[in-house]
């Protein structure tokens, strides 16, 4: 989408005419709001004339002044022509869209606290999903593993000595040995 704001006719309406329609081929929709005081007369005829040209309907002109006051029905103005621009384009292009999902290939999540935003979520009387305040991204409480290791292993240093750590580590390192010969025929030590 293209969002630009004019306080009155465009300059060169020839230029812009020709702009227009180059954006014809594109999936592009154009949303022109009109915020000055002119009557944006010229405007009006280049779009009539952008749309009488053949061309695909892509271009919207809102009246920022005779909406101000009631933003739902400025964005409603501004945004309700997009859906059917876009499919327009698609269709003209030949795009069909992808099947509808089957429930079953749907494949939903468990929602894991300290991995997930939080999302409020809260559904009306009609049965729709609104979000109800701010999300907050997930905690930062998560256990810190590998600190909780080196712990564990600094405490049994401790408790077994320097010289039994190192027997510990001859062994493990034989037991690998044995497994990685028995299971690729080498080793890798």
């Amino acid at each position: 989408m293209l969002l630009i704001f004019l306080s009155g006719d465009p300059a060169d309406s020839e230029q812009t005419l020709v702009a227009l329609k180059a954006a014809d081929d594109a999936a592009l929709s154009v949303v022109v709001v009109g915020v000055g005081e002119d009557d944006f007369k010229g405007l009006k005829d280049l779009l009539l004339r952008h749309k009488t040209s053949g061309c695909r309907d892509n271009v919207r002109f809102v009246n920022y002044q005779a909406l101000k006051g009631d933003q739902d029905k400025l964005t409603e103005a501004a945004l309700d022509s997009i859906p059917n621009q876009l499919v327009t384009y698609f269709v003209g292009k030949g795009i069909d869209p992808l099947p509808e999902a089957e429930p079953d290939d749907v494949v939903v999540q468990p929602y894991i606290e300290d991995q997930d935003v939080a999302v409020p979520i809260q559904f009306t009387a009609a049965g729709d999903p609104v979000v109800a305040g701010d999300a907050r991204p997930p905690s930062n409480d998560k256990p810190d593993y590998a600190n909780q290791i080196k712990q564990g292993i600094q405490m049994v240093s401790k408790k077994m000595g320097r010289r039994k750590v190192g027997q510990l580590r001859r062994r493990i390192r034989q037991e690998a040995k044995k497994i990685s010969k028995k299971t690729f025929g080498a080793s890798p030590f």
